[in-house]
């Protein structure tokens, strides 16, 4: 069964937003009630890869480092940021146990997605 999350982030990516984006929105939508579109900017540049180039992260992995940044970063270097950092670490652990990597050209070739659309595949 698909959390709001998810059935979320599958909407915005069928309405022609990448992978990147729309894990971000989703993801920030459900946390936070003053959703700002301008955040979503943040995860553009992660598209396939980052710059679709295929070779380095995955856009859905990206899109939830970007999330997290927005929900738990910080805006000075006084302030501390252990939480983000572990937060991230955790993410990441949780994406390689789900799905194997988070590279992008991985995952598309071995979830048989270059064809059917990317966050399909996850």
């Amino acid at each position: 069964m698909k959390t709001k999350i998810q059935e979320n982030a599958f909407q915005y990516f069928e309405s022609g937003l990448h992978c990147a984006e729309s894990i971000a929105k989703a993801i920030l939508e459900h946390y936070r009630d003053n959703f700002e579109p301008e955040w979503i900017k943040a995860a553009s540049a992660f598209q396939g890869g980052i710059g679709r180039c295929k070779r380095d992260a995955c856009g859905a992995f990206t899109g939830g480092i970007v999330a997290l940044g927005i929900l738990k970063g910080r805006t000075d270097p006084e302030t501390d940021h252990s939480e983000v950092l572990d937060l991230a670490t955790q993410y990441r652990q949780r994406f390689i146990e789900k799905f194997g990597s988070t590279n992008c050209d991985v995952l598309l070739k071995c979830r048989g997605a270059v064809k059917t659309g990317h966050l399909r595949a996850l």
